[in-house]
């Protein structure tokens, strides 16, 4: 719970309105370059498409190097991924792809705080009152539960204290994903565009 007198009151609407005016020019000056981007981008596609050269598969032609080329042709040289954690069930048919994704989270508390501002009966002042709340989610990152009110162990948790243990200290930690969200494990290193080979 925090409170907030008259001059502070004033002393804060100034500083609104300040920023009030900064974010107007701001709001101008973005809009401009949106508008210059949008101009710039249908240049760029009509000069793409007039430029524009059509190719075969096959057989692959030095001429085009440097060129805007399109080609329709079909995918080769797939990727069998195989030595991955949580995939040794799977056939070879369905580990074969042009990439592995792998995605890791955390079940961990999480804290939401609500602020809720009230105006005082008497002085002209304002009274601030902050609620936090606290869940069990899956999460992409680590969030540390040092910062965490009391009222998660008395009114989420039994009693018990809410503790995100970071993963990093854990020892499966060095045998399973190490990073935590979503990113590429592998890609195939040769795939081919007909004869094209796809970078």
């Amino acid at each position: 719970i925090s409170h907030t007198g008259y001059c502070s009151r004033l002393a804060n609407s100034c500083v609104g309105a300040c920023v009030g005016i900064v974010l107007f020019v701001g709001s101008l000056t973005l809009a401009g370059w949106n508008e210059y981007r949008s101009v710039a981008t249908a240049k760029t596609i009509a000069a793409a498409r007039d430029n524009m050269h059509e190719i075969s598969c096959s057989p692959v032609d030095l001429g085009n190097q440097g060129l805007l080329v399109h080609a329709a042709c079909d995918l080769s040289n797939y990727k069998t991924f195989k030595g991955f954690p949580g995939l040794s069930k799977l056939t070879d048919a369905d580990l074969t792809g042009i990439r592995l994704q792998q995605s890791a989270e955390v079940f961990e508390w999480t804290e939401t705080a609500t602020t809720k501002t009230t105006k005082n009966a008497v002085g002209g002042g304002t009274t601030t009152v902050t609620t936090y709340s606290y869940a069990l989610r899956w999460q992409p990152r680590w969030i540390d539960s040092a910062p965490f009110k009391p009222s998660c162990a008395s009114d989420y948790n039994g009693g018990r204290p809410c503790v995100n243990v970071d993963p990093s200290t854990q020892d499966w930690w060095a045998a399973g994903p190490r990073r935590l969200g979503v990113w590429t494990a592998a890609a195939a290193d040769d795939l081919r565009l007909g004869a094209l080979r796809v970078p």
